[in-house]
């Protein structure tokens, strides 16, 4: 509680300070502690805390009663959000053992990090605040009409997800330190896609998801400027090495598969697991980076081309990709 008041004071303080839109009516005072309002009626809702404080009610429970501390804490005050986001959707056998997964791992490997993880609880709303900040500068007309979850996710960094009808955005906690400008890029990224996503579906052929990504690539560059190329696509050197050492390749592939539906190829191109397709993971991310920034070198701003259409995109990509690629 004395954390949660703290914050609740830091996030007015900074409010005050440099205009972020932060809301404090006689409404919100009356929201729980993990829940912090924003204007337009939007909330952050810092789930991290009741993560930790599940761990710290289990940490001395056999693993059936853990179980059920499970249920009770987490999943029943937020079945739906658990359901679509957390357990992606899963249904039936693959939900029941993917939600028996996350147990295991959040005691194996979320809670001896729990202090860290406590850290991030402390800041991550007010750099959640500061990255939409960050973007009304940039975009001005932006509509950010979303709220902020933040958790344990289990397989993502963040994503933006339909959740009852409505797009939020989740953030997995876990994926971050508190010292590092990862979390701020990830904000921005996925901040970006929620504004982009008013004037451009991602969802379709294969050369939409490959634009969105790259698209907020080059908006988190401009919102957060300073890091690596890598760092803005969540890459280590190697992965980043091992797929300029294919970019050729994979830009001819891309390109004879622009209009292409099929979800498998989809995910094999902006998915950070190994796939079989033998694609490097995240190499939409790299492609999709290059088409928007050789774009900006030609002179165009991302406030124009957050509006092209999609004739417009794969235009483009048909234009720009083929000088990736080595004969």
């Amino acid at each position: 509680m004395r954390g949660s008041l703290c914050l609740v004071f830091s996030l007015t303080l900074l409010a005050a300070l440099v205009g972020l839109p932060l809301s404090v009516s006689g409404q919100d005072a009356e929201l729980p502690d993990h829940v912090f309002p924003l204007v337009d009626g939007r909330h952050i809702h810092n789930l991290t805390d009741l993560f930790i404080a599940y761990g710290e009610a289990g940490q001395d429970l056999d693993a059936q009663g853990r179980e059920m501390l499970w249920a009770e804490m987490l999943e029943t005050p937020y079945p739906d959000l658990f359901n679509t986001v957390i357990y992606r959707g899963y249904t039936g056998e693959l939900r029941h053992d993917y939600r028996q997964d996350c147990m295991i791992r959040f005691w194996t490997e979320i809670w001896p990090r729990t202090e860290t993880l406590r850290r991030l609880a402390n800041v991550a709303p007010v750099r959640a605040i500061n990255a939409r900040n960050r973007l009304f500068e940039r975009f001005p007309d932006a509509v950010l009409d979303c709220d902020v979850y933040l958790l344990v996710a289990f397989s993502f960094s963040g994503k933006a997800v339909t959740l009852n009808g409505e797009t939020v955005l989740a953030m997995g906690m876990e994926r971050f330190q508190p010292d590092t400008d990862r979390l701020d890029i990830v904000l921005a990224h996925e901040h970006f896609h929620i504004h982009h996503f008013h004037h451009f579906s991602p969802v379709g052929e294969l050369f939409r998801i490959i634009w969105a990504e790259g698209m907020a690539v080059v908006a988190s560059q401009e919102m957060f400027p300073g890091s690596s190329l890598g760092d803005y696509m969540g890459f280590a050197p190697d992965r980043m090495l091992a797929i300029e050492d294919r970019r050729s390749d994979l830009a001819r592939f891309l390109l004879a598969r622009l209009d292409s539906t099929d979800l498998t190829l989809r995910r094999a191109f902006v998915g950070m697991e190994e796939n079989s397709l033998d694609l490097p993971p995240g190499a939409g991310y790299y492609l999709g980076e290059f088409i928007v920034f050789t774009l900006v070198r030609e002179g165009y701003g991302l406030d124009e081309l957050v509006h092209w259409q999609p004739d417009q995109v794969r235009a483009a990509m048909q234009r720009i990709l083929p000088s990736l690629i080595q004969e």
